[in-house]
């Protein structure tokens, strides 16, 4: 059986999700606040940074407010705030490790990573459509 390089990586990431919900893993839950014509896309592939990797490109935060505020609505529309849960693996790196950059803690008790690599679909533990006149009063309100 040949499989192609991201079959093989979505793969590899299902066994490790499988292995760790059956050893009742810990997680690090994290947002990620987008546009509606984005959601479809990272249903269907996860979320992937197109800018690189960079590790001061903050893509997730601990606070669900925070990915709110920076979701970014295609003219009036909802937006959506994706919640995904990483599985906490025990080493000597940092939490989020290996699909997150150390993260940067926040004056508002959040803390916020950039990506290492793509993170799969399957780590979507929820979707959250939030009203485009609670994005406004929150962006107005400045979380």
């Amino acid at each position: 059986m040949v499989l192609k390089r991201n079959s093989m990586n979505q793969f590899i990431n299902n066994v490790i999700i499988e292995f760790l919900n059956e050893n009742k893993q810990s997680y690090l839950t994290v947002y990620h606040g987008t546009n509606t014509k984005f959601v479809n896309d990272i249903k269907a592939n996860g979320l992937i940074d197109k800018t690189g990797y960079n590790q001061g490109w903050y893509m997730l935060s601990t606070d669900f407010e925070s990915a709110l505020y920076h979701a970014t609505p295609q003219n009036e529309e909802d937006v959506t705030v994706f919640e995904f849960k990483i599985p906490l693996i025990d080493t000597h790196y940092w939490e989020g490790y290996p699909y997150l950059w150390k993260g940067e803690k926040r004056n508002d008790n959040s803390t916020w990573y950039a990506l290492m690599q793509q993170i799969p679909n399957t780590m979507i533990s929820n979707v959250i459509t939030v009203p485009y006149d609670r994005w406004v009063k929150q962006k107005n309100d400045k979380f």
